[in-house]
């Protein structure tokens, strides 16, 4: 699965990405250094179109799998977290 996630990638909207990453860390299930990267291209790539609750969940994942998000996901992650401040709901 691993092989085809990282082959599609670019393929993945912005649900897929937070969804897959949330699965594997639910499961506790190593995503493997070739699929963290490569979600977390494609969550760069993707960034504005992230809803509030993709973003809350991709980064809940990368912490829970202990994988370093970098500095550019944690920069987009942050200017659409800003952009989008008004979409943010208490749970």
């Amino acid at each position: 699965m691993s092989r085809r996630a990282v082959a599609i990638a670019g393929e993945f909207k912005p649900q897929g990405v937070a969804n897959l990453m949330w699965a594997l860390a639910t499961l506790g299930v190593d995503p493997g250094a070739e699929l963290a990267t490569a979600m977390s291209r494609q969550a760069v790539a993707s960034a504005g179109e992230l809803k509030p609750q993709e973003m809350a969940n991709l980064m809940w994942a990368m912490a829970t799998l202990g994988v370093e998000p970098g500095a550019e996901l944690a920069t987009a992650m942050s200017r659409r977290a800003v952009a989008s401040a008004g979409e943010f709901k208490p749970q």
